[in-house]
């Protein structure tokens, strides 16, 4: 449950139990800035005049020739006065230093409204938790449980930029991110993990058959959808080959390019070390074609760009 500083008794919601509470702006902000505002203006006004037998740290007060000073540089054992230890500042300055920093911290907001999550205008950083359960969401990077972190930076009212990164969280994941120029957000884009593909096993169509056990044939699909395919087949039919080509192999839905793709794959486990054309189409097919002579085998890698 959410808790009060010990000292100031400001307000802070407890990650563990508030998550999914909705954000209460003048709870957990304005009224600690009050707070905050009333106790550094006492600090300040508090601040005796500077003492050259005691010791100062970094961001204390003292009073100096009817001016108020703020230590930059620590003095341990006390010292005559030193101007280039101390700026000098006013009550306005650091209020409006403090208000600053408290503007620019990430604030945990909980659960995310709508009116929050898609505006690209919202003023303040902050991590929350949006979800697909709640109809009155949209725009989510995906379905499932996600948490948010908004950063915002604004040249000018019309002219500036935000950023939103989403991370799943419970039973999906994934990690997505879109930016707005002014007060439009573009559409979510997937940020990739290095992680390696799943590799498949290349099956060889009827009257083929795998060159070696060790050499094996699979395809996979990275992050970015390209396509990557290596067979080593070899023909075990005698028959001359046919005007459309050897099918020597079929790619699953999924792993079939938008448009043919031609490529290149070569004989080099017999006699001749001959190239053929080789073709994948769009259901899938991998085609070698050999226009003089049955192919004894064929080897090759083929990479492409998967359809959409």
């Amino acid at each position: 449950m959410s808790v009060l500083t010990e000292v100031l008794k400001l307000f802070k919601y407890d990650p563990a139990t508030d998550g999914d509470m909705t954000f209460n702006i003048g709870q957990c902000m304005n009224d600690n800035w009050d707070k905050l505002d009333a106790a550094i203006l006492l600090a300040i006004a508090a601040a005796g005049a500077y003492n050259p037998e005691e010791s100062y740290a970094v961001g204390d007060y003292c009073t100096y020739k009817g001016k108020l000073h703020k230590c930059s540089t620590a003095i341990p054992t006390g010292e005559t006065w030193t101007e280039a230890h101390w700026t000098t500042t006013t009550v306005a300055a650091e209020l409006a230093e403090l208000s600053s920093q408290l503007s620019n911290a990430v604030m945990n907001i909980g659960k995310v409204p709508q009116s929050i999550f898609g505006n690209p205008g919202y003023p303040t950083s902050y991590v929350g938790s949006v979800d697909d359960r709640d109809t009155l969401m949209e725009n989510l990077p995906g379905p499932g449980h996600w948490r948010i972190l908004y950063i915002p930076y604004f040249a000018a009212a019309s002219e500036g930029w935000s950023v939103q990164i989403a991370i799943g969280a419970v039973e999906n994941a994934g990690l997505y991110w879109r930016k707005a120029r002014g007060f439009t957000w573009a559409a979510w884009e997937n940020a990739a993990t290095p992680t390696p593909p799943q590799e498949f096993d290349l099956s060889p169509a009827d009257g083929w058959t795998h060159t070696h056990t060790w050499d094996k044939s699979s395809y996979c699909k990275t992050q970015e959808d390209l396509v990557i395919v290596h067979f080593s087949l070899e023909n075990s039919s005698a028959a001359e080959p046919p005007d459309a080509g050897y099918i020597i192999a079929y790619l699953p839905e999924g792993f079939r390019p938008s448009a043919a793709v031609i490529g290149t794959c070569g004989d080099y486990n017999h006699s001749g070390e001959n190239l053929y054309q080789c073709w994948v189409t769009t259901d899938g097919a991998i085609i070698v074609y050999s226009p003089a002579a049955a192919p004894k085998a064929a080897s090759g890698t083929l990479v492409f760009v998967a359809a959409s």
